[in-house]
């Protein structure tokens, strides 16, 4: 029986896939910008290669300077951010930084993809990590949630949400991928750690961690 290594390195191809065999596809996405050590924002690099696979160049810098941002307030009664839903928890030029969830990086695409016209980013939160593969199917990548290599997910800091008396817990070591292919066993995606190649990780550990954080998703859909 064939094997596939964890990690492959594709080269370029025309077309929007690379390889297809029987179950097999794998989508010819580059140039994902690396997560560097001093830095946070996987969510954003993910963000910035899958705008421009749609022709949309938006490096991770303008990403990063339009998104929302939330920063840490210490009070008498403990730490205060805003939802992640709503905002990039932290600075992210910083590897302190936390990150943020899937509405606010579709939202944030959103202005730009809004000048090209024809797609827009929608927040596929919920969403079975199976029928996200009907976007590779139609050549689109899409954005997940899950760990930093696919560790065992932890609760990681808490705070309180300002004007409410809710808390929030945020999951360590959350981390965001792009899905770009799969096979009978297992995923193929872009992981802004690995800018250079593809990684593949077994079926049934992606949906785990993709579920411990959520089940959130985003594809640029035609509308």
């Amino acid at each position: 029986m064939m094997r596939f290594p964890s990690i492959l390195l594709l080269g370029a191809a025309t077309g929007y896939f690379v390889y297809r065999a029987n179950r097999r596809k794998i989508l010819n996405v580059s140039d994902i910008e690396l997560c560097s050590s001093d830095r946070a924002g996987s969510e954003l690099s993910c963000a910035a290669a899958l705008l421009k696979y749609y022709h949309c160049n938006t490096a991770w810098e303008q990403l990063k300077d339009r998104i929302p941002k939330s920063t840490l307030k210490q009070t008498p009664d403990g730490a205060v951010w805003k939802s992640p839903k709503e905002y990039f928890i932290g600075n992210s030029d910083s590897a302190d930084a936390l990150g943020c969830y899937a509405p606010v990086v579709a939202a944030t695409m959103n202005t730009f993809l809004v000048e090209k016209g024809w797609r827009r980013a929608a927040d596929l939160t919920g969403t079975d990590f199976s029928k996200l593969l009907s976007n590779i199917d139609h050549g689109d990548p899409v954005i997940i949630w899950a760990t930093r290599g696919m560790k065992p997910s932890y609760p990681g800091r808490i705070w309180k949400m300002p004007g409410t008396k809710e808390t929030f817990t945020w999951i360590e070591p959350e981390h965001c991928f792009l899905l770009v292919g799969y096979d009978g066993d297992g995923y193929y995606f872009c992981d802004p750690d690995l800018p250079d190649g593809i990684i593949r990780y077994e079926r049934k550990l992606v949906e785990e961690r993709y579920n411990e954080l959520g089940s959130q998703a985003i594809a640029a859909l035609v509308y």
